[in-house]
Protein backbone atom coordinates (compact mmCIF):
# COMPACT_ATOMS: atom_id res chain seq x y z
CA UNK A 1 0.00 0.00 0.00
CA UNK A 2 1.25 3.59 -0.78
CA UNK A 3 2.41 4.89 2.21
CA UNK A 4 1.17 8.67 1.24
CA UNK A 5 -2.87 6.45 1.36
CA UNK A 6 -1.50 5.42 4.90
CA UNK A 7 -0.84 8.08 6.00
CA UNK A 8 -4.37 10.00 4.49
CA UNK A 9 -6.05 6.88 5.49
CA UNK A 10 -5.59 7.43 9.56
CA UNK A 11 -6.96 10.96 9.93
CA UNK A 12 -9.80 9.82 7.82
CA UNK A 13 -10.61 6.75 9.96
CA UNK A 14 -10.23 8.71 12.99
CA UNK A 15 -12.71 11.33 11.71
CA UNK A 16 -15.32 8.62 10.79
CA UNK A 17 -14.74 7.42 14.53
CA UNK A 18 -15.30 10.59 16.20
CA UNK A 19 -18.51 11.19 13.54
CA UNK A 20 -19.64 7.72 14.78
CA UNK A 21 -19.50 8.49 18.63
CA UNK A 22 -20.31 11.78 18.43
CA UNK A 23 -23.59 13.01 18.99
CA UNK A 24 -23.08 16.79 17.83
CA UNK A 25 -23.53 17.76 14.06
CA UNK A 26 -20.54 16.89 12.01
CA UNK A 27 -19.77 20.42 10.58
CA UNK A 28 -18.13 20.74 13.74
CA UNK A 29 -16.00 17.40 14.10
CA UNK A 30 -12.98 19.05 12.53
CA UNK A 31 -12.93 21.03 15.58
CA UNK A 32 -11.54 19.18 18.08
CA UNK A 33 -11.63 19.55 21.51
CA UNK A 34 -12.36 23.21 21.48
CA UNK A 35 -16.23 21.50 19.36
CA UNK A 36 -16.56 19.07 22.32
CA UNK A 37 -16.02 22.42 25.14
CA UNK A 38 -18.34 24.22 22.65
CA UNK A 39 -20.97 21.14 23.00
CA UNK A 40 -20.59 21.10 26.59
CA UNK A 41 -21.13 24.59 27.11
CA UNK A 42 -23.89 24.36 24.53
CA UNK A 43 -26.25 21.31 26.80
CA UNK A 44 -25.31 23.07 30.10
CA UNK A 45 -27.12 26.36 28.75
CA UNK A 46 -30.07 24.64 27.29
CA UNK A 47 -30.38 22.89 31.00
CA UNK A 48 -29.85 26.05 32.61
CA UNK A 49 -32.79 27.90 30.34
CA UNK A 50 -35.01 24.63 30.13
CA UNK A 51 -34.79 24.45 34.18
CA UNK A 52 -34.80 27.80 35.68
CA UNK A 53 -38.19 28.90 35.17
CA UNK A 54 -39.65 25.29 36.65
CA UNK A 55 -37.34 25.83 39.94
CA UNK A 56 -38.43 29.33 40.32
CA UNK A 57 -42.55 28.44 39.58
CA UNK A 58 -41.97 25.78 42.49
CA UNK A 59 -41.45 28.19 45.49
CA UNK A 60 -44.09 27.60 48.08
CA UNK A 61 -46.67 30.18 48.86
CA UNK A 62 -48.98 28.77 51.17
CA UNK A 63 -52.61 27.97 50.36
CA UNK A 64 -55.79 29.97 49.69
CA UNK A 65 -58.30 30.25 52.07
CA UNK A 66 -60.39 27.88 50.82
CA UNK A 67 -57.65 25.43 50.83
CA UNK A 68 -56.76 26.29 54.44
CA UNK A 69 -58.33 23.78 56.11
CA UNK A 70 -57.30 20.96 54.29
CA UNK A 71 -53.91 21.78 54.39
CA UNK A 72 -54.21 22.19 58.66
CA UNK A 73 -55.77 18.79 59.11
CA UNK A 74 -52.74 16.95 56.52
CA UNK A 75 -50.11 18.81 58.27
CA UNK A 76 -51.29 19.45 61.89
CA UNK A 77 -53.88 16.71 62.98
CA UNK A 78 -55.89 19.38 64.14
CA UNK A 79 -58.09 22.73 61.77
CA UNK A 80 -56.59 25.57 64.56
CA UNK A 81 -53.19 24.77 64.57
CA UNK A 82 -51.84 25.62 60.90
CA UNK A 83 -49.76 28.59 60.29
CA UNK A 84 -47.97 29.81 57.16
CA UNK A 85 -46.62 33.06 57.38
CA UNK A 86 -43.80 35.28 55.15
CA UNK A 87 -40.06 34.30 56.79
CA UNK A 88 -38.15 37.48 56.48
CA UNK A 89 -34.73 35.39 57.17
CA UNK A 90 -35.33 32.71 54.07
CA UNK A 91 -37.32 35.34 52.00
CA UNK A 92 -40.11 32.68 51.62
CA UNK A 93 -42.90 31.37 53.17
CA UNK A 94 -43.11 29.41 55.81
CA UNK A 95 -45.33 26.52 57.59
CA UNK A 96 -45.54 25.44 60.78
CA UNK A 97 -47.55 24.06 63.98
CA UNK A 98 -49.12 25.40 66.74
CA UNK A 99 -52.18 25.44 68.92
CA UNK A 100 -52.36 29.07 69.38
CA UNK A 101 -53.56 31.43 67.00
CA UNK A 102 -51.46 35.31 67.15
CA UNK A 103 -53.46 38.09 66.29
CA UNK A 104 -52.65 41.55 65.79
CA UNK A 105 -54.84 45.23 64.53
CA UNK A 106 -56.30 46.29 61.29
CA UNK A 107 -53.45 47.41 59.27
CA UNK A 108 -50.94 45.27 60.01
CA UNK A 109 -49.61 41.46 59.55
CA UNK A 110 -47.25 39.50 61.27
CA UNK A 111 -44.39 37.59 59.78
CA UNK A 112 -41.40 35.48 60.92
CA UNK A 113 -37.91 37.11 61.77
CA UNK A 114 -36.41 33.89 64.31
CA UNK A 115 -39.91 35.21 66.03
CA UNK A 116 -42.71 36.81 64.85
CA UNK A 117 -42.92 40.30 64.63
CA UNK A 118 -45.47 43.15 63.08
CA UNK A 119 -44.86 44.75 59.81
CA UNK A 120 -47.40 47.22 58.24
CA UNK A 121 -49.34 46.21 55.36
CA UNK A 122 -47.78 46.62 51.77
CA UNK A 123 -48.72 49.62 49.72
CA UNK A 124 -51.27 47.67 47.74
CA UNK A 125 -53.16 45.59 50.21
CA UNK A 126 -54.77 46.35 53.25
CA UNK A 127 -56.33 44.83 56.30
CA UNK A 128 -59.27 46.20 57.54
CA UNK A 129 -60.22 44.17 60.90
CA UNK A 130 -57.70 42.65 63.08
CA UNK A 131 -54.73 40.18 61.68
CA UNK A 132 -54.65 36.32 62.82
CA UNK A 133 -52.46 33.68 61.59
CA UNK A 134 -54.97 31.22 61.79
CA UNK A 135 -56.46 31.40 58.36
CA UNK A 136 -53.72 34.08 57.39
CA UNK A 137 -51.02 34.80 55.47
CA UNK A 138 -50.55 38.43 54.68
CA UNK A 139 -52.59 41.28 54.61
CA UNK A 140 -56.17 39.75 53.07
CA UNK A 141 -57.58 42.54 50.59
CA UNK A 142 -55.59 43.99 47.18
CA UNK A 143 -56.62 47.63 46.89
CA UNK A 144 -58.76 48.86 44.01
CA UNK A 145 -56.64 50.13 40.90
CA UNK A 146 -59.43 52.51 40.07
CA UNK A 147 -58.71 51.93 36.35
CA UNK A 148 -62.41 51.51 35.01
CA UNK A 149 -63.35 54.08 32.43
CA UNK A 150 -63.69 57.30 33.92
CA UNK A 151 -61.77 56.50 37.17
CA UNK A 152 -58.86 58.05 38.38
CA UNK A 153 -57.40 57.84 41.98
CA UNK A 154 -58.84 59.99 44.84
CA UNK A 155 -56.37 58.62 47.78
CA UNK A 156 -54.13 56.04 48.13
CA UNK A 157 -56.27 54.61 51.31
CA UNK A 158 -54.17 53.16 54.39
CA UNK A 159 -53.01 50.39 55.82
CA UNK A 160 -56.75 49.44 57.18
CA UNK A 161 -58.86 51.24 54.49
CA UNK A 162 -59.14 50.36 50.86
CA UNK A 163 -58.40 53.52 48.09
CA UNK A 164 -60.51 55.85 47.08
CA UNK A 165 -61.76 56.42 43.24
CA UNK A 166 -63.30 59.63 41.67
CA UNK A 167 -64.35 60.47 38.09
CA UNK A 168 -62.08 62.60 36.10
CA UNK A 169 -64.01 65.39 35.50
CA UNK A 170 -61.42 67.13 33.48
CA UNK A 171 -62.63 64.52 30.65
CA UNK A 172 -66.07 65.04 31.23
CA UNK A 173 -66.47 62.13 33.07
CA UNK A 174 -69.23 61.91 36.16
CA UNK A 175 -70.51 59.13 38.68
CA UNK A 176 -73.48 56.80 37.10
CA UNK A 177 -74.95 56.85 40.62
CA UNK A 178 -74.13 59.34 42.52
CA UNK A 179 -72.26 58.68 45.96
CA UNK A 180 -72.42 59.27 49.34
CA UNK A 181 -69.70 61.59 49.43
CA UNK A 182 -70.37 63.85 45.78
CA UNK A 183 -66.46 64.33 45.04
CA UNK A 184 -65.02 60.87 45.43
CA UNK A 185 -66.32 57.33 46.56
CA UNK A 186 -65.59 53.65 48.18
CA UNK A 187 -65.06 50.55 45.66
CA UNK A 188 -65.50 48.41 48.57
CA UNK A 189 -68.65 49.74 49.73
CA UNK A 190 -70.18 51.89 46.44
CA UNK A 191 -70.67 51.53 42.53
CA UNK A 192 -67.82 53.84 41.30
CA UNK A 193 -68.97 53.45 37.29
CA UNK A 194 -68.21 56.60 35.46
CA UNK A 195 -69.85 57.55 32.50
CA UNK A 196 -69.09 60.17 29.68
CA UNK A 197 -71.57 63.65 30.41
CA UNK A 198 -72.37 65.77 28.12
CA UNK A 199 -71.08 69.57 28.95
CA UNK A 200 -73.15 72.22 27.46
CA UNK A 201 -71.15 74.68 25.45
CA UNK A 202 -69.28 77.54 27.26
CA UNK A 203 -69.34 75.67 30.48
CA UNK A 204 -66.57 73.60 32.57
CA UNK A 205 -67.32 70.18 34.65
CA UNK A 206 -66.20 70.72 38.30
CA UNK A 207 -65.44 67.71 40.87
CA UNK A 208 -69.33 68.29 42.52
CA UNK A 209 -70.62 68.27 38.47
Amino acid sequence: MDPYEMIKGEPRERSRGLEKNNPCPPLFTIMGEHYNMLCFTWFRLLFIIVTTPVLSYSKFECPSRTEWKFRAVSNCNIPEGYHCLFNENTNEFGEFCDTRSYNDPAGHKLVLVGDLDRRDCEGTRYQPFSFSTNGMSSCIFEKTYCREEGQVIHTEGTADSDRQCRCDYTRSYAFIIKPKQSCYCVPSKEDCSCYKKPCPLGFIMTPES
